[in-house]
């Protein structure tokens, strides 16, 4: 299930930029209940805290009992091509999970695990469409322009900006 809603995340993260928007979140394992009209329990609280106060950029964070769990389930050992090459000779679905996951997460300079909507997959369908990547760097220059005098707002494009340019360009930054 977590790789379904990792998966789904990093496909709105795309879809969603096509419309200027961004989005922010938290992804958490627990109880809670709903009903027609009410959400609330200890997964909710957790999710919304870490989109209020760990997000805080346009990004969907992994909650630490997660990562603690992947952790304990070796999904972030064997990232060298050796390692990968070996656990594919006896394909497990344990396996491939774990290598989706690696792919379509990060681990961010704060340490913590975020869906990585920018991934490999991503950047080769970039790549392929132009059209698309412009617009995707059109919109972030226009942000960075406009919410200068916004300090708050802009260090949330900025943060876009960097990822998108380590992730896709490759360069420097943006800004300059």
């Amino acid at each position: 299930g977590l790789l379904c809603i990792i998966y789904y995340c990093a496909f709105l993260h795309i879809r969603l930029l096509k419309y200027r928007t961004l989005l922010r979140g938290g992804i958490a394992f627990g109880e809670y209940y709903c009903d027609d009209n009410t959400v609330f329990g200890p997964a909710l609280a957790e999710a919304h805290d870490i989109e209020s106060n760990i997000s805080v950029y346009p990004r969907v964070v992994v909650s630490d009992y997660i990562v603690a769990h992947l952790k304990e389930t070796k999904c972030f050992e064997g990232n060298n091509a050796y390692a990968l090459v070996e656990k594919y000779k006896k394909p497990t679905s344990t396996n491939s999970i774990s290598t989706e996951i690696r792919t379509l997460t990060e681990f961010a300079e704060d340490g913590c695990l975020y869906v990585d909507y920018f991934n490999a997959i991503e950047k080769m369908l970039l790549r392929r469409n132009e059209e698309k990547q412009k617009a995707i760097e059109s919109f972030i220059r226009e942000m960075l322009e406009s919410c200068k005098t916004k300090p708050k707002v802009l260090s949330k494009y900025k943060w876009l900006s960097e990822y998108y340019t380590r992730k896709i360009l490759k360069t420097t930054s943006m800004e300059e």
